[in-house]
């Protein structure tokens, strides 16, 4: 998360090239960057920062979204799906109220080229209200259960399953959250509470994450469940979705996770297609057998 900004579509390669020292040493090898990043389009914003020219979806004038966060592409319903983080202009204030209203924009596309040089970007389209002035509709969460959805609380991911979107929202984060470390023993344990967090509950550096469903291309979303201990900052891949993969490796959802944001390990789930939205059918990665094969177990183990 950092303050919003407009997104850039781009690309480079990050590579583990061995050493001596890491072999030595038996750590892991240092990522070594091949080549540079590559900018092929800006998403949002009306005014291309680079060129000065306007962009090609111009969203601040269509859609009223100026800049956004984040931004987790989800393959559904013939679409792909954005789901941004913290967009701008927000229409609450700061502080602590301002963790509170929904805040983070939904775009989508039916392109199947790969943006290029046509001048077309994504050709993104953004929810938005129709009432004037032009507004973007924030994806929001419904129902009895409510969450918080303003700064810092954002989509941390999502994925297409059971003819429905799922989302993984962060929530009960401090939008000034203190210095999280490394705690392997105690992943869940909170810093000291700062006068910007007060590290309770309710409002604190770690936060927690809920899954939830969406029937309309990811405006609402509805039947909020809470994720599994652990699972704070989270998202899925279908297997089922995924093209030239063996069969015996097409074993429904794969729900990745980590308790500390950058400063954890991630954790592995498994979850049947048909019922994701119930933790207690998933499975959980624990190591491998002396065979090499993987070893699940459920929550009741």
């Amino acid at each position: 998360m950092r303050p919003a900004r407009s997104i850039l579509a781009a690309s480079f390669l990050l590579i583990a090239v061995p050493s001596v020292r890491a072999a030595e040493s038996g750590a892991p090898p240092p990522p070594v960057r091949i080549g540079a990043s590559e900018k092929v389009c800006q998403l949002t914003g009306d005014m291309d920062w680079e060129t000065g020219r306007p962009t090609a979806a111009r969203t601040f004038s269509n859609f009223g979204l100026d800049a956004a966060d984040l931004g987790y592409p989800v393959e559904h319903g013939g679409k792909l799906i954005l789901l941004f983080g913290d967009s701008w202009p927000p229409p609450h204030g700061g502080g602590a109220a301002g963790e509170i209203p929904p805040d983070d924009a939904v775009g989508f596309t039916t392109r199947r080229e790969p943006p290029g040089n046509d001048g077309k970007c994504l050709e993104l389209q953004i929810h938005d209200k129709p009432a004037p002035p032009r507004t973007f509709a924030p994806a929001t969460v419904v129902g009895p259960i409510r969450i918080k959805q303003g700064f810092f609380n954002v989509p941390s991911g999502g994925v297409g399953a059971d003819d429905g979107l799922f989302g993984f929202f962060w929530t009960d984060h401090c939008m000034n959250p203190n210095p999280l470390g490394p705690s392997p023993d105690a992943p869940l344990v909170r810093p000291t509470a700062g006068p910007k967090c007060p590290e309770s509950d309710d409002r604190n550096s770690i936060g927690r994450n809920v899954l939830a469903r969406s029937d309309d291309e990811g405006r609402t979303f509805h039947s909020v469940v809470p994720m599994p201990i652990g699972f704070v900052y989270a998202t899925a891949l279908n297997s089922r979705l995924q093209v030239d993969l063996p069969e015996d490796q097409r074993l429904g959802v794969f729900v990745f996770g980590v308790p500390r944001y950058r400063a954890s390990v991630p954790y592995l789930a498994q979850a049947p297609i048909d019922s994701l939205a119930d933790p207690a059918t998933w499975r959980f990665f624990v190591g491998r057998a002396e065979n090499g094969q993987p070893r699940w177990v459920s929550q009741a183990e």
